[in-house]
């Protein structure tokens, strides 16, 4: 949920406050005040076990407005600090997935969206590589980044390999409940559990995968 959204969350609540969970609310407010200026007072209702109607209309209140907290602190990091991807780091994932790399390739990989040509993979080229490859039918959009991407967006849980589950919702909405077999069969081949296989696939059997796939070489050798 975006940061607009919690907000307009934290509004609706506020406005649909009950009047008893305004003063509550104002109450503890109070409190919260007394206790940084080092006066601290036991909030009662926090040993309590039965809540009122008004006492978890007033958490849900807090709760929501430290999300927005949250929020626009990781927004206020996000705007300050130059995030991009390096050598360095596409290095480090792949050796912590089993993968070694050579560096020309990784440096071709990364020179493949590069199009500011400083040697590394900003945010709008993040997007940009995403989203010609998402809506590429040609299959000639250079897509040995994306597709260590996809891998990782595959793989939620870093287990650092995938299996068959892990690809199942994303391939059904890109292509389709009747593309659904289809595609599986071209991305796991003789390694699903269907043929007989474990249905499982490395980053770099994975990677095998998709170059087999296309039928040519994205990286140089």
């Amino acid at each position: 949920m975006t940061i607009e959204q919690k907000k307009k969350e934290l509004m609706r609540l506020t406005d649909d406050m009950p009047s008893a969970a305004k003063i509550l609310l104002h109450q503890k407010n109070g409190q919260q005040q007394n206790s940084e200026g080092g006066n601290k007072n036991n909030i009662s209702d926090s040993a309590d076990l039965l809540r009122t109607e008004a006492e978890l209309h007033v958490d849900q209140y807090f709760k929501t407005k430290e999300e927005v907290q949250r929020l626009e602190e990781r927004h206020t990091i996000l705007q300050t600090k130059a995030e991009t991807i390096t050598f360095k780091d596409i290095d480090s994932v792949m050796r912590e997935r089993g993968t070694i790399m050579p560096k020309r390739q990784i440096d071709h990989m990364i020179w493949e969206v590069d199009e500011r040509l400083d040697e590394v993979i900003d945010f709008d080229e993040f997007q940009l590589t995403y989203y010609r490859n998402i809506n590429d039918t040609s299959g000639n959009e250079p897509s040995m980044f994306f597709r260590l991407m996809e891998f990782m967006i595959f793989d939620a849980a870093n287990k650092g390999y995938i299996i068959e589950d892990d690809c199942m919702e994303i391939l059904y909405g890109r292509y389709g409940g009747g593309n659904l077999e289809k595609e599986l069969k071209l991305l796991f081949g003789q390694k699903l559990r269907a043929e007989g296989g474990d249905g499982t696939l490395s980053l770099e059997a994975y990677l095998q995968s998709c170059t087999a796939r296309t039928g040519r070489r994205a990286l140089v050798t």
